[in-house]
């Protein structure tokens, strides 16, 4: 888990949150209110497909206009195999992780999903992960025809 996270309120601009993400190099922000509690998330791909609907005068909206506010979120005590279910059903890349008071914690990606394993050996008695469950995931998000085509054929 990530837990140096960067976020922004919902008063930030377009602008401002792009260039966050330049900076950071990342592409997804949680969207926190003065208490650091998450109000929604925005991510590289919201900004571009408004951007492409109306590009101009977009830059200066307030990043509350385009948040996605129907969160998938886990706990700080939620194993990663939990975490991994929410990812898949819910066709996302990266998880915030909230406390009982819904505050920011800290972000799970399916990078660090993988790292995790990686660094464990693929032990599956490890919240029942292993490479299969990591593909499905993956393909699950994408919605690869190539990824799937793989599972089914146990081609790896």
């Amino acid at each position: 888990m990530t837990k140096a996270v960067i976020s922004c309120s919902p008063e930030t601009t377009i602008r401002e949150v792009a260039g966050l993400m330049k900076t950071h190099n990342c592409g997804f922000i949680p969207i926190t209110d003065e208490n650091k509690k998450l109000t929604g998330v925005v991510t590289d791909r919201d900004i571009c497909l408004i951007m492409s609907e109306r590009a101009s005068g977009l830059q200066d909206l307030e990043i509350e206009h385009i948040m996605q506010i129907d969160l998938h979120t886990c706990t700080p005590n939620d194993n990663l195999g939990k975490a991994l279910d929410i990812i898949r059903t819910g066709k996302i890349s990266r998880l915030p992780v909230v406390n009982d008071e819904f505050k920011l914690e800290g972000i799970i990606s399916i990078s660090d999903i993988l790292f995790h394993q990686l660094m464990n050996r693929w032990d599956e008695d490890l919240y029942g992960i292993n490479a299969e469950t990591i593909l499905g995931t993956i393909g699950a998000i994408s919605e690869s025809r190539l990824v799937r085509e793989t599972l089914e054929n146990k081609l790896f």
